[in-house]
């Protein structure tokens, strides 16, 4: 005799998983439609597939079957079930679920593909959802796909699909290089430091400004060494100035100062 259960579990988050069952109790002698009688026990359908009446049926995209699960002597459970969030499978007849790799994720169970993480985000693998950036550090990791399996090239410091699932590359958030910041989270690039400042540290948030006496015409300063004196007849009242004044007729300045002196 077949018998086949429908069970519908629902989650606090008020996600539905169904679960198909079927149970078969084979007598001595006789085998179902799609199984093979070896004599002593019979084949059932592979994994991937449920079985469905006497018939052998894949799974649905977003799910995976199980191996024939023995229940006693003579009896077999068969099911497809859902992938788990941070899982996938895009094809129907899956015998397992792949795992989203890092920089995706899938937020949901049953999902057929995962999801990108948008620019200035992250993801570890098997993530369910992306993290951001924290200030200090970028993550822009431009992907080029062909189809999300198999993936055929990632441009996020990984050659390989496999190399984000193992962990062995990672498409994570990178400090910003000398020279620029990142004031807030969640950013895809940095920026670089304004003339007048400097910074020679890795994941800053602020840049220095020059001191008042000195200048910095140029934008991504990553050395104090950039902020160069104001020459004489020139000065630098204060802080951050992208070069010095002039001085009036009827003063001077030596190198470095900060203000004009009155000729006596």
């Amino acid at each position: 005799l077949n018998t086949s259960i429908r069970i519908t579990v629902t989650d606090r988050a008020n996600v539905s998983m169904v679960y198909h069952f079927t149970f078969i109790r084979l007598s001595d002698s006789t085998c179902p439609e799609k199984s093979l009688d070896t004599e002593a026990s019979c084949a059932f359908c592979e994994a991937g597939q449920r079985m469905v009446g006497a018939a052998c049926e894949s799974c649905d995209s977003g799910h995976f079957g199980t191996w024939p699960m023995l229940n006693g002597d003579l009896s077999v459970a068969q099911a497809c079930l859902p992938c788990s969030a941070g899982t996938f499978s895009a094809k129907t007849g899956s015998s397992s679920c792949a795992v989203c790799g890092s920089g995706q994720f899938s937020a949901y169970a049953r999902s057929q593909r995962c999801d990108f993480c948008e620019k200035g985000k992250f993801s570890t693998h098997r993530a369910t959802t992306c993290l951001d950036c924290s200030p200090g550090t970028y993550n822009d990791p431009s992907y080029t796909i062909s189809d999300y399996t198999p993936v055929e090239k990632w441009k996020c410091g990984c050659d390989t699909r496999e190399a984000l699932i193992t962990g062995s590359c990672k498409c994570e958030c990178k400090p910003c290089p000398k020279g620029s910041i990142a004031q807030f989270a969640r950013s895809e690039k940095c920026k670089l430091c304004e003339t007048g400042h400097w910074n020679n540290q890795l994941g800053a948030t602020q840049c220095f400004a020059c001191p008042a006496g000195t200048f910095n015409p140029d934008e991504g300063a990553d050395t104090f060494k950039q902020c160069k004196p104001c020459r004489a007849g020139t000065y630098g009242r204060t802080p951050g100035q992208e070069k010095c004044d002039e001085v009036v007729e009827g003063y001077f300045s030596k190198e470095g100062a900060t203000q004009p002196t009155q000729c006596k």
